[in-house]
Parts: structure tokens; sequence; C-alpha cells
């Protein structure tokens, strides 16, 4: 019986020790760690989903971590591969 009367407190102390926690060390976001910009060339054909799709991941990388334009740059001109000749 003196168990069931300690059942509730125990409960209740065990609620409020957890809402303690602490978070130590780096507190900035994964994504920053793991992703990178997604750069396109003139001759990447993409459909209109896989653009904007691109260009949210660019925001969300430029707002939480900082990442800068690329400035333009001259790069030797390849012709794109064709896979029908």
């Amino acid at each position: 019986m003196k168990f069931a009367k300690r059942m509730p407190v125990m409960l209740l102390l065990s609620f409020v020790m957890t809402g303690c926690v602490n978070t130590i060390g780096n507190t900035s976001p994964i994504f920053c760690d793991t992703a990178s910009p997604i750069y396109i060339s003139r001759y990447d054909q993409l459909t209109d989903y896989t653009a904007r799709e691109i260009l949210t991941h660019n925001r969300i990388g430029h707002r939480l971590c900082g990442w800068k334009k690329k400035a333009a740059t001259k790069t030797l001109a390849l012709s794109p591969v064709n896979p029908t000749e």
C-alpha cells in the first residue's frame, strides 16, 4: 500500500528531472556539417521541380550556414556528352 501512495510522487519527480536537460556543445545545425551548395552548369537539364528543390536547398544553406554566392568564373567550355552518338 505504501508503494501505491508513493507512485504519483515518484512519477512527478521523474517528469520534473527529465525537464532539466541541457544541451552542451555545438548547437549549429547538423545540416551545415554535411551539406554543401549545389551548383549547376549551363549544360544541366533540370525540370522545374528540380530547379526549385536546388534553389530551396541553397537558400536554406545561405540562411543556416552563411553560404555565399559563388563568384562567376570562366571555365573551359566543354561540349556536352551526347549519348546518341
